[in-house]
Parts: C-alpha cells; sequence; structure tokens
C-alpha cells in the first residue's frame, strides 16, 4: 500500500484544486457563451416582429385611407 506523506498531500491538493478551477471556468465561459447566443437570437426575433408589426400597423392606417370597394354586384333572378 502505498502512503502518501504530507507534502505529497498539499501537491495533490493544490493540483485538485487548480483542475477544479479550471473545470469550473470552462464551464462558466460555456454557460455565458450560450447566453450571449440566446439574449443575440431573442433580441433578433423581437426586432424582426416588431418591424413586422409596424408593417401591419402601416398597412392598416393605408387600408383606412383607400376608397371603399364598390358594391358586388347583385344577381337578378327570374321570378
Amino acid at each position: 500500500m502505498t502512503q502518501f506523506n504530507q507534502g505529497d498531500a498539499k501537491e495533490f491538493a493544490s493540483k485538485a484544486m487548480k483542475d477544479l478551477s479550471s473545470i469550473g471556468r470552462s464551464w462558466a465561459r460555456y454557460g455565458l457563451t450560450v447566453s450571449k447566443i440566446a439574449l443575440e437570437t431573442s433580441a433578433t426575433t423581437l426586432q424582426k416582429t416588431a418591424s413586422m408589426l409596424g408593417d401591419l400597423s402601416t398597412a392598416f392606417k393605408d387600408a383606412d385611407k383607400a376608397p371603399e370597394p364598390p358594391a358586388p354586384p347583385t344577381e337578378n333572378k327570374p321570378s
């Protein structure tokens, strides 16, 4: 059975803490990257939706200014 002395234990603990810290930073970087992409996608979607709603509002405004279309002709059925 292998025995560790106090120096080996400190070295092992130091390496383990560095490794855990590196893994934590990697996960944090990944989470921030994914969050950034999600926010950019959401912003793009909201911008396109806002533009579409503006176009629709303009179309309604233009439709209100347009003259009424003529009534369809009525059919005269023989009695």
